[in-house]
């Protein structure tokens, strides 16, 4: 949901309205923010996987060359 340039997650939701509806409108407001942050966190935990695998690689890249190094050394 985009009102704008602001997210619902830049919104200010003031859970103190006067009106029964204003309470509810807020409520949703929050479980909005909630959802969105919780997606957000979904699609980065995805990408951290994918980052903690690639390096996962690159390190055992690594040991192997330096392995290969200190053969060849001796």
């Amino acid at each position: 949901m985009n009102f704008g340039s602001k997210t619902v997650l830049d919104m200010d939701v003031n859970l103190k309205a006067s009106s029964s509806s204003s309470r509810v409108e807020a409520r949703y407001l929050q479980s909005r923010r909630y959802i969105e942050l919780h997606e957000r966190l979904q699609e980065e935990r995805g990408s951290l996987a994918w980052w903690r695998d690639e390096l996962r690689a690159a390190g055992e890249s690594l040991e192997y060359s330096v392995m290969k190094v200190k053969r060849s050394a001796l």
